[in-house]
């Protein structure tokens, strides 16, 4: 038996070496026979084998037959993800395992994280706290587990881009992008230009310039 990954070796050896000669029949394809040695070695691959070993000195053969399991295993790959981020940005970490067939899954009180089953993307955007974050991989009846703790810092609300063009010329098409340091805020515009109007989600104030001077 053996798992899988497993370096696996075996030799096998007889009272003649100098005049034996080995040969190996398996269908186990990742097994190599060293003739020199009689030594059989290879990567274990998750399965049930025949192996067949033949020692033969020109006179005497001598045969060892048996059947190889190697057990199926599921190890992380990718499961060391970022345990602190500040408020308001877009937070994202992918597991990942050796089995391409494996479901995720996440238990958390971060209700504004999610975990894509397929592909171990987990993601949201972060709110103010202290979370539980326990990430399962499964596949049949193997489970991997990450448990941690993620902080999340209160970083206060602050202008990334807000110097727009304060002259423009009447009957053109104005516009500019306001910014801030966190995602998800919502923008709103209070002033006199009736024909000025902002996107509240991404906050481009935008409209077709009239002659006057505005606050």
């Amino acid at each position: 038996t053996a798992n899988k990954g497993d370096s696996y070796s075996y030799d096998f050896n007889t009272n003649d070496e100098g005049n034996t000669t080995y040969a190996l029949d398996t269908d186990a394809v990742w097994l190599d026979l060293e003739q020199g040695t009689g030594t059989i070695s290879g990567t274990a691959v998750a399965g049930t084998y025949y192996v067949n070993v033949t020692a033969d000195n020109g006179t005497v053969e001598l045969y060892h037959n048996y059947t190889l399991t190697v057990a199926m295993t599921l190890n992380w790959v990718n499961h060391s993800p970022s345990e602190s981020a500040n408020e308001g940005v877009a937070y994202s970490y992918t597991f990942s395992v050796d089995e391409d067939d494996a479901v995720f899954s996440l238990t958390t009180d971060a209700e504004w994280l999610s975990i894509n089953a397929t592909t171990g993307v987990l993601s949201g955007t972060t709110e103010d706290g202290e979370f539980y974050v326990n990430v399962t991989a499964t596949l049949d009846e193997l489970s991997v587990y990450e448990n941690y703790t993620l902080t999340i810092t209160n970083v206060p609300i602050a202008w990334v881009n807000h110097s727009p063009t304060a002259s423009v010329n009447e009957g053109v098409a104005y516009a500019y992008t306001f910014t801030t340091n966190k995602d998800g805020e919502l923008f709103l515009l209070d002033g006199n230009a009736s024909w000025l109007s902002i996107n509240a989600t991404t906050g481009v104030l935008s409209g077709t310039a009239q002659d006057g001077v505005y606050s």
